[in-house]
């Protein structure tokens, strides 16, 4: 598979906070103006939660990025209450960030934000999702094409397995109305809706979370005695999937008559930790750290009086079994692996 990265190296990691309220990191080493008494740029990041590793990751990257170029980062994570969000986000406004680093709960509901934010003379960037909100940047995480990967996945294992693409498939959601979710399904239908003769007998929400993924997973195992493959929105979900399959008696070996082929996506720790355990077939990674550097990258220039590249579609790579240790996987950045404890 054909794949880039636009940085070659990441800088050595700094901690990953688990957040449920405004921690901040800060250091007057950079050179760049900002709203704060001693000059540092201030940045604030807005994420709708830190309880999916794939946002700790943004949130390390983010954190190396802050102490590489001096920037003070400030972070408020939502927990997924949109009204926290939005309450987040009118605070940083009043502390007097310079820049608003954005993943959101739900584009369009917070576009009343973005709003107040520029108006008060603050840069946007958004990571990992997009709003309808015209902003400064986005570093979006081509949901649509993550799901085109796990539908040629799916069809690949199902072809190979009755030498024709046909059999039966479930998916298991994100959460309804984010782009990140509703891209990755447009994406992973757009792919087997070209193959009548496979049947994608239920389709649920699991909110991107193991524990919902697997409470939706148990119902549809009572409901359906035949499923060939699955598509998990992440690996978080594809974790509560396997749960799901392993309660019911239904989890074999990669390999087996009777295995079901499983597809999650981010390549985060429950994902890379599965396919090494060989209970998860394949997961489409991204690199959040990646992601959160480059957005520094794009405050840095965008100071500098440069004219950055600011809307940014982050590559993915199909980890497997058989690729994971690979050269080519080490150049993507196994991230899962690169994360503090």
């Amino acid at each position: 598979m054909k794949h880039s990265t636009t940085r070659k190296a990441l800088v050595a990691a700094t901690a990953v906070l688990s957040l449920a309220a405004f921690t901040a990191c800060s250091s007057s080493g950079g050179d760049a103006g900002g709203g704060s008494d001693d000059d540092t740029l201030r940045i604030g990041y807005s994420v709708h939660t830190l309880a999916n590793p794939f946002f700790a990751g943004a949130l390390q990257g983010l954190e190396e990025g802050a102490e590489e170029y001096g920037y003070e980062l400030t972070v408020a994570n939502a927990d997924s209450v949109l009204d926290k969000q939005v309450s987040d986000i009118s605070s940083m406004i009043s502390q007097g960030i310079d820049y608003l680093f954005l993943t959101p709960l739900d584009g369009t509901a917070i576009t009343p934000s973005i709003e107040a934010a520029q108006a008060a003379g603050i840069k946007v960037i958004v990571l990992a999702d997009a709003v309808p909100a015209p902003v400064e940047g986005t570093l979006v995480s081509t949901p649509d094409e993550v799901g085109r990967q796990a539908g040629d996945a799916v069809v690949s294992y199902l072809t190979d397995k009755y030498g024709e693409p046909s059999g039966t498939v479930v998916e298991v959601t994100g959460v309804t109305g984010i782009t990140a979710a509703s891209g990755r399904t447009e994406g992973f239908m757009e792919i087997l809706d070209e193959y009548p003769d496979i049947e994608v007998v239920a389709q649920q929400d699991g909110r991107f979370m193991s524990e919902p993924s697997y409470e939706v997973m148990s119902t549809i195992l009572q409901a359906q005695p035949e499923i060939d493959a699955i598509f998990a929105a992440n690996d978080a979900s594809a974790a509560g999937v396997i749960a799901a399959l392993k309660e019911a008696g239904r989890l074999q070996p990669i390999g087996d008559p009777e295995h079901i082929f499983i597809v999650g996506s981010d390549g985060s720790p429950p994902g890379i930790d599965a396919i090494r355990s060989g209970e998860l077939d394949t997961t489409v990674s991204l690199n959040p750290l990646e992601m959160g550097r480059m957005a520094m990258d794009i405050v840095n220039q965008l100071e500098a009086g440069e004219s950055p590249e600011t809307e940014i579609a982050l590559p993915v790579f199909m980890i497997t079994p058989e690729n994971i240790d690979s050269p080519e996987a080490a150049e993507f950045g196994i991230w899962a692996e690169q994360l503090d404890d």
